[in-house]
């Protein structure tokens, strides 16, 4: 099935609009781990296949395929299941397992002998599988085949010496076709179309053909028929797809189409033809070629207009438009182009040559086509014009003057006549010669001669001047052209010649900085004439700066005006010079004035202040903006270079500015998150010096360069294995320092871990638990945080944490068997090993630590200890003493294995010991007695003749003392635990001597320094017993010698030395080497900081000794005490679970409990205090006047107040201790300094001198109040003071206006109050009368005073330290009467006489002041709104 098959439309079947499936997040999900086949197409719906479906490598040889596809959408969820029956195609032929099958037969095989073939395979199904063999003909074999095998049979016997091998063709066939279709094209004739210089691998055409076979039979395979090789190197035709690319270079000159025949084949060699007609699209590619077919090299000057020159030919080898051309050349010469016959064009003449004007023409001619893009192209040809004599000769001037002395010497130049011709050559070179004339009657040649090459006339005599003093004579000039060509001139003296200056043009630099009256000189003017003729005077045009001076040696310009290059850098001035001819004859000369430049004007910015952008990590020589300045002078003056003004040595390093352009580059590293903005100043300066300035505003923008980071503020290492799902075990925090959505960060981490991120406060996410932690299972948690932010690209970063999970002690040990057997031979060596028990405990540490015990019972009437020990750590049973088959044969013992948890865990097994018998006792011979000291022995005498007889001899031994007592350790317990009681036996000796009597009588003794005694027992045997309490703390093991004397003469004695161990018991508990201790820590400490470290030892061994730290239960200010602090247990570090605060509390004290690993366990306390100590993190809080709201507070100042009068106090208080609370008070700005102050410590506003008309009636002071805390912490407020007596003289109270509609409402509240105040008045004038006879109080000013709060004031607040500024009271009255808006505000003193003491707080009820205050004045108080001070006070 080819890609991109549609099998289905899910949007139509699932009734889902197409916008969804985007919106949803519409997938395919393929069951298991197969390859994804499908996918859809969100534009339209459609299930398409998105890759090869093969039904063999999915199924195999299944009779049903079916692909099971998963189809999701999200939000919600829908799961959808899609079943694909995957249909079998023939498109696997049969195969054989070897393309060779090599069998032997021998020559005598009967005929009709079988022989079996091995079968060909077809993965494909069905009828698509093997359907039959074709067995190639031959002379020999046939084929005989059904469903179960193939086999040849022999139809012809074999002849080896005819032939000795046979090669047989043997061919299987699937889906009973046969090829009986050749293939067909889809068009007997394709034409394609094509553009020239097409690229290699550009698509032509593709031609299909199908074939109605299947399987090889309908493999079609495409392929050139009879193509040229010129169009095999142009083109080829893909086998398999019949896609015609183009492959070589296409050229619609060379070859404007093809004819291609193709040819498709199936498997088996049957074959069609199509023909392919291509079609070469021309391009224009080609630009006109410009060939010069005649030209007329010479061309003569007299030609008319219209004469033809040159023939021109244009080709273009593109067609149709691309190979119109037109053709032109350049407007300024006097030839044009004709079209003559096709692609020719005709070069003619437009007007009259002129040799001397223009004597060669470079005539360009551009040829255009009108293809699309045009081409074009150029030549240029190179045309003489021939010269003919037109042109005489010409004197430069109309007539010469020759002055001449008289006397003077023959020979001598009088002067010079010249003529030009501008014609070429002969035709322009002059002969001069004099035309007959008589001077004076004589001839003139006799007077004068002229050189007829270079035209000076010399003297040919004297001259006189008596004689005559002028005259005249014909100079004519002839060129050698053919005809010739003359004219003549007259040299006389007359008033001929104008003045002359050398120059037409007088250049003059003068800088702007001249001063009025510099001269400047200007060379004089020249007159060939003499005497009057010459000049006399001269004249210079008006103008604004410079006038004429004249003298008989000089002509000077004098600066009248000051110059200004920047209003007008060049002066064009007209000097005339008259001669004194008559006619009168001038000439004149252009003064061109450039006016220097002086620097005196600075650069200027063309923009003030210029804002730019750029993204931040720009690389290096990005361009950010480009400042420019102009400055109106020239040259070095007028040169700005740029540069930066006063810039930190930050943004040097950052940005450049070339010193020419303006351009500011970046040099350096630009950092968004280190700084978002910077501003430059920038300096121009020109080239004396003088600058300016501009301002650059750059603004850096955010790219996403930082992954987030990723912290872990607090992690619970270990966390308990018990723990309940949900638990918190630690908070993570993600910063990512970009702005905007590439600093939003997501937050996640992987799926196989039981714990999950929840979102907290911002940036902050709980990692808690999700399901229930079995530490046998997994130990260790290797948690992989990922945050990615929203970024384009979007960045992350990844986080390990490695997670612990501690150990309870939930699973007893289990032995590996249910119960044991050991065998032991009797008579075995105490102290040898029976078995081995093995118990398994998964749990870590002393929880999975398994120790061994045996259970207390009895064998054959004694303890069982006195027969086995147990090794309590390794589970090796020994033997105490030695066994007796003849005793007892067999018994049981249980053996405890318990961790050492707590509480611990424990499981018991039987052990049953068989004891064997061993070949230990000889036959027991009762007589004669084996044993004495005496023996007896037959003696025999026997005579010569063998006569005998016998006699008894009876022979004593007398004993010797010649063996050493022998030491043998019957049973001894290894290890004593340290608890048993005194007079436990702890082993059993035997001793023996050999010899007899007192020789063999042995006493037995130990050393004295050992808690041990040996206690005789049955014969020859001792009791190894304690004599006292053991403690392994003291001494762990004990070296026992053991001493064995006889009592023979002399004694022989011998000792051994046996070691023993004392086992630990739990029986000291851990002790604090100190008694308490103390932590001290900051305010605002990190969470997890390291507090103090606490400490305990226990002498114990191992486990009993092993110190586990915990913090016992307790609470801290109403929270748990484990949510302030936390104890690593095996180091005892104690660490801050949270932030302090020490305003919250400065102290708490918590218990930790250090505990052994024990059985039981034993434990000691001691106390933590933890004593925070303050940081300067509050500022001062300023309770009066208040800082915030809208309601209206100020106080009134008499205008009578004196130097030194209490007007008001500033009240603030500061949550800090120490010097980090006390407080100082000062006036950063009033409206007048000189007025008011205010005290350094107690915050008491006075007025610094008398109160005079000229102050302002509004005053407002800004009270700064600071805190000594290292830094300094201040707050502010305003403070408004109104210095007046009458309320009426403030214009802002008197301006209010009346509110008509609450006139009522006034009238109703003036009845009530009234009523109020008539109520209380009886009762005030008693107290008042009381209280008058007891002192007397200042009398209120007017009867029926209301009192106006102007904030709450507090009665008293004192800070903890007793370091606060409020120790007395303080309260400020203000009066209104009732009946008016502009009632009068009075000023009452301040009063003090009731200072609360120190230990009464705000927290007190507010009864706790009533009583203080029934000693004032009483007065009716009525709250009293005011508008807000900026309505009421400007």
């Amino acid at each position: 099935m080819k890609l991109g098959f549609i099998v289905g439309n899910v949007a139509k079947d699932l009734g889902v609009d197409l916008n969804t499936l985007s919106s949803r997040k519409a997938r395919v999900d393929i069951e298991g781990t197969r390859k994804r086949c499908c996918d859809i197409n969100m534009n339209t719906g459609d299930l398409i296949t998105s890759d090869r479906i093969d039904r063999e490598s999915l199924c195999g040889k299944k009779p049903s395929c079916v692909v099971k596809i998963d189809l999701v959408l999200e939000n919600p969820l829908e799961l959808h299941r899609v079943s694909l029956h995957v249909q079998d195609v023939n498109d696997n032929p049969p195969k054989f397992k070897k393309n060779l099958i090599e069998m032997e037969i021998r020559e005598s095989a009967d005929k009709g002998s079988r022989f079996s073939i091995e079968e060909a395979h077809d993965a494909d199904m069905g009828q698509n599988d093997v359907q039959r063999y074709v067995l190639e003909k031959n002379d020999n074999f046939i084929l005989s085949a059904d469903s179960k095998r193939v086999q040849l049979q022999l139809e012809n016997n074999l002849d080896r010496e005819k032939q000795k091998e046979i090669n047989l063709l043997l061919t299987a066939i699937d889906v009973l076709d046969a090829n009986d279709n050749a293939p067909v094209f889809t068009q007997a004739v394709y034409k394609a179309r094509v553009q020239e210089n097409a690229p290699p691998e550009t698509l032509v055409i593709t031609v299909s053909a199908t074939d109605a076979d299947e399987g090889v039979n309908g493999d079609v395979i495409y392929d050139f028929g009879h193509v040229s090789e010129e169009n095999l190197d142009i083109f080829s035709l893909d086998p398999k797809t019949g896609q015609m690319k183009v492959t070589g270079v296409i050229d619609f000159e060379e070859t404007i189409s093809f004819d291609i025949s193709v040819e498709a084949k199936d498997g088996l060699g049957l074959t069609s033809y199509a023909k392919v007609l291509i079609d070469v699209i021309d391009v224009n590619d080609n630009a006109p070629a410009i060939y010069l077919n005649s030209m007329s090299s010479n061309t003569p000057e007299s030609i008319p207009p219209g004469t033809e020159v040159g023939i021109i030919n244009v080709q273009d080898r593109d067609s149709e438009k691309n190979g119109q051309v037109r053709c032109f050349i350049q407007q300024n010469v006097p030839f044009k182009l004709i079209p003559s016959i096709k692609n020719y064009h005709s070069l003619v003449t437009t007007g009259h040559l002129d040799r001397e004007l223009v004597s060669d023409y470079n005539i360009t001619i551009t040829a255009t086509d009108e293809g699309s893009p045009p081409l074009s192209s150029s030549k240029t040809i190179q045309l003489s014009v021939a010269d003919i004599n037109d042109n005489p000769p010409v004197f430069e001037e109309q007539s010469y003057s020759a002055y001449v002395s008289e006397n003077n010497k023959p020979g001598s130049t009088l002067c010079s006549v010249t003529a030009r011709d501008p014609d070429w050559r002969q035709n322009g070179t002059v002969i001069y010669s004099l035309l007959p004339g008589e001077v004076n009657g004589a001839s003139v040649s006799s007077y004068l001669s002229v050189n007829g090459d270079t035209g000076v006339i010399h003297a040919v005599r004297s001259f006189d001047y008596e004689q005559f003093r002028s005259f005249k004579v014909q100079v004519m000039a002839r060129d050698n052209g053919s005809p010739p060509l003359s004219s003549n001139v007259t040299v006389i003296d007359v008033n001929d010649n104008s003045p002359q200056f050398r120059e037409n043009l007088i250049e003059m630099e003068i800088s702007e900085s001249a001063e009025r009256g510099n001269h400047f000189s200007i060379e004089e003017a020249h007159d060939a004439d003499v005497g009057q003729n010459t000049v006399q005077r001269y004249v210079l045009q008006k103008n604004d700066h410079f006038v004429l001076a004249v003298d008989s040696n000089n002509v000077e310009l004098v600066l009248e005006n000051k110059l200004d290059r920047e209003k007008k850098r060049e002066l064009s001035l007209l000097l005339t010079a008259i001669d004194g001819g008559s006619p009168q004859k001038s000439g004149t000369v252009v003064i061109h004035v450039t006016v220097l430049d002086a620097n005196d004007n600075a650069p200027v910015f063309c923009q003030a202040v210029y804002k730019a952008s750029v993204p931040e990590n720009s690389p290096p020589e990005t361009l950010v903006i480009t400042v420019n300045a102009t400055d109106a002078d020239e040259g070095v003056n007028g040169d700005v270079t740029y540069q930066f003004g006063h810039v930190s040595g930050i943004d040097v390093s950052l940005f450049s500015i070339d010193p020419k352009m303006g351009q500011i580059k970046v040099t350096g590293e630009i950092d968004f998150e280190e700084n978002n903005s910077f501003e430059i100043r920038i300096q121009a300066k020109d080239g004396l010096g003088l600058t300016s300035y501009a301002k650059v505003l750059i603004e850096v923008t955010d790219v996403n360069d930082n992954a987030p980071a990723i912290y872990v503020k607090t992690l619970s290492n270990p966390t308990q294995e018990n723990v309940s799902p949900g638990t918190e075990v630690g908070v993570i925090n993600i910063q990512d320092r970009d702005s905007e959505k590439n600093g939003h960060v997501r937050c996640s981490i992987q799926q196989n871990v039981p714990f999950k991120l929840v979102p907290s406060i911002k940036n902050y996410y709980s990692l808690v638990i999700t399901g229930q932690l079995d530490r046998e299972l997994v130990s260790d948690y290797n948690i992989t945080i990922t945050a990615t932010d929203e970024g384009s690209p979007p960045l992350s970063s990844s986080k390990t944490i490695q997670l612990s999970v501690a150990d309870i002690n939930d699973n007893p040990p289990v032995f590996e068997e249910q119960s044991y057997s050991a065998y032991v031979s009797e008579n075995n060596k105490p102290g040898s090993s029976l078995c081995t028990v093995s118990a398994r405990d998964p749990d870590w540490r002393q929880n999975g630590t398994v120790v061994y015990s045996l259970l207390p019972g009895e064998v054959n009437g004694a303890s069982v200890s006195s027969y086995l020990s147990v090794n309590g750590d390794t589970g090796v049973i020994h033997a105490v003493r030695s066994f007796d088959y003849e005793q007892f044969r067999s018994f049981k013992v249980k053996v405890m294995a318990r961790d050492n948890g707590s509480p611990p865990l424990s499981s018991n097994v039987t052990v049953s010991v068989f004891v064997s018998d061993v070949n230990d006792n000889s036959p027991q011979i009762l007589y004669p007695a084996p044993e004495g000291s005496s023996f007896m022995t037959d003696v025999e005498a026997k005579d010569g003749l063998r006569l005998t007889s016998y006699a008894k001899v009876l022979i004593d031994v007398i004993d010797s003392n010649d063996n050493s007592p022998a030491i043998y350790l019957k049973w001894l317990s290894n290890l004593i635990p340290e608890n048993v009681s005194p007079g436990t036996e702890v082993g059993v000796i035997n001793v023996h001597d050999r010899d007899s009597e007192n020789n063999g009588q042995v006493r037995c003794s130990i050393q004295q320094n050992v808690p041990f005694k040996l206690v005789p027992s049955i014969k020859n045997y001792y009791s190894l017993v304690t004599t006292g309490q053991l403690d392994r703390e003291l001494v762990s093991n004990y070296n026992i010698t053991i001493t064995a004397t006889d009592e023979g003469s002399p004694p022989l004695s011998s000792s051994k030395t046996i070691q023993l161990s004392v086992a630990d018991i739990n029986d000291n508990p851990p002790v604090f080497e100190e008694q308490s201790y103390s932590a001290y820590v900051s305010e605002n400490n990190k969470p997890g900081s390291s507090l103090c470290t606490v400490s305990a030892r226990d002498p114990d061994w191992r486990q009993n000794g092993t110190v586990i730290y915990s913090l016992l239960p307790g609470e801290v200010n109403g929270a748990s005490v484990s949510s302030y602090l936390s104890v690593n247990g095996d180091t005892g570090v104690i660490h801050a679970v949270r932030s302090f605060d020490y305003e919250q509390f400065r102290s708490f004290k918590v218990q930790v409990m250090a505990r052994d690993n024990g059985s039981p366990p034993l434990s000691s306390n001691v106390t933590v205090s933890v004593f925070i100590s303050d940081v300067n993190d509050n500022s001062p809080q300023i309770l009066y006047p208040a800082p915030e709201g809208s309601s209206f507070m100020t106080e009134l100042v008499p205008k009578a107040a004196h130097g030194g009068s209490l007007v008001s106090k500033v009240i603030a208080v500061d949550a800090d201790s120490g010097q980090n609370a006390w407080l100082s008070y000062h006036i950063v700005k009033a409206t007048d300094p000189g007025l008011f102050n205010i005290d350094l410590h107690s915050g008491e506003i006075r007025t610094k001198r008398d109160i005079s008309e000229s102050d302002s009636m509004k005053q407002t002071l800004i009270v700064a109040v600071k805190d000594n805390g290292q830094p300094s912490l201040s707050a502010t407020c305003s403070v408004y003071l109104l210095i007046s007596d009458n309320l009426a003289e403030v214009p802002e109270l008197k301006d209010i206006s009346y509110d008509e509609k609450n006139s009522k409402l006034t009238s109703y509240l003036i009845i009530a109050l009234v009523s109020v105040s008539t109520f209380f008045l009886t009762f005030i004038i008693i107290i008042l009368g009381v209280r008058f006879c007891r002192r007397r109080k200042p009398r209120l000013l007017f009867d029926g005073a209301v009192a106006i709060p102007g904030a709450y004031l507090p009665p008293n607040y004192s800070d903890v330290d007793g370091t606060g500024t409020l120790h007395s009271t303080y309260n400020y009255d203000a009066y209104l009467t009732t009946g008016s808006r502009t009632s009068d505000f009075k000023f009452v003193s301040s009063y003090n006489d009731n200072t609360l003491p120190a230990d009464q707080t705000l927290k007190k009820s507010p009864t706790d002041f009533e009583d203080p205050f029934l000693t004032l004045e009483t007065s009716i108080e009525v709250g009293l709104s005011f508008p807000p001070p900026n309505e009421y006070l400007s």
